[in-house]
């Protein structure tokens, strides 16, 4: 495990700690624009959540936009900590079944994706919000209850600040979204 994780995650104890992939990371942008209020930064204010992304996750992003808008999440970087090809595809997970520790056959997943999900295995303290079918599915068997789609979470999120005018705004957005079906 890399110690800049453990630091990181370690210094925010109290707090309700998610992964965002690169999916949920736009939609929340997105949902934050065509509502004129920085949804991400809301969620990073929270007195009781916060987010990272891992630093490929920050590439991938920061590939996409101006590099000045990107910077503020440079603290929100969490490191991969498994390291492997890009170009390989992961379908074996080990999960651990009445105490015993087994290979979960399950979907293929890019190198990318298995690092976001290494992680939150490596740290029960992180749940993954995806909006990636496959994603969803694999990680349902291996994280066990800690993966979410962007609009539940942000469904559970609105439910814990019920009084805010920003995130009321963003009921209409939800009432539209389908959210993908886990398993």
């Amino acid at each position: 495990m890399d110690d800049s994780n453990i630091k990181k995650i370690e210094s925010l104890k109290g707090k309700e700690l998610f992964l965002f992939d690169s999916s949920a990371f736009q939609i929340f942008e997105e949902w934050g624009l065509a509502l004129h209020f920085d949804l991400l930064g809301k969620i990073q204010e929270s007195p009781r959540h916060h987010f990272f992304i891992t630093n490929e996750v920050f590439v991938e992003l920061h590939q996409k936009r101006q590099p000045e808008h990107m910077a503020r999440f440079f603290k929100y970087i969490l490191n991969s900590e498994a390291s492997m090809s890009h170009e390989t595809k992961f379908n074996r997970f080990p999960v651990e079944i009445d105490g015993e520790l087994v290979a979960v056959q399950t979907n293929a997943i890019s190198a990318e994706d298995f690092n976001q999900v290494w992680l939150c295995v490596n740290h029960p303290e992180l749940s993954l919000i995806s909006n990636d079918r496959k994603l969803l599915k694999t990680t349902a068997v291996v994280l066990k209850g800690r993966v979410l789609g962007p609009s539940t979470f942000i469904r559970k999120f609105i439910e814990m600040y019920p009084e805010d005018s920003e995130l009321k705004r963003l009921h209409p957005v939800l009432q539209r979204v389908k959210e993908k079906k886990v398993l």
